[in-house]
């Protein structure tokens, strides 16, 4: 987890926070296991919290299928499906 802190133009520090996933962890976010609960100096029990959600446009299928929708007017063929999911890798 790496953390970087900025100053705000009128003058109050923000901080981002990036944390780094392992397999078990993005399953759980998937599955929407996941939890925050945020707390600052002003709020010591908690400032603000809720459920984190995965964000389907992380995966190639809903990717590949929204293109297909957006630019033909359908679904992917299922035998297309496989080769365009293993191309894209970002």
């Amino acid at each position: 987890m790496g953390s970087r802190g900025e100053q705000e133009p009128d003058g109050r520090s923000r901080r981002q926070v990036v944390i780094t996933l392992d397999a078990h962890e993005v399953a759980d976010l998937r599955a929407g296991s996941d939890y925050m609960d945020v707390h600052s100096s002003g709020f010591s029990g908690g400032e603000i919290q809720g459920q984190l959600m995965w964000n389907p446009l992380e995966e190639a299928k809903f990717f590949v299928n929204q293109a297909y929708f957006d630019f033909l007017s359908r679904t992917p063929d299922a035998d297309g499906m496989v080769p365009t999911e293993n191309a894209r890798h970002d």
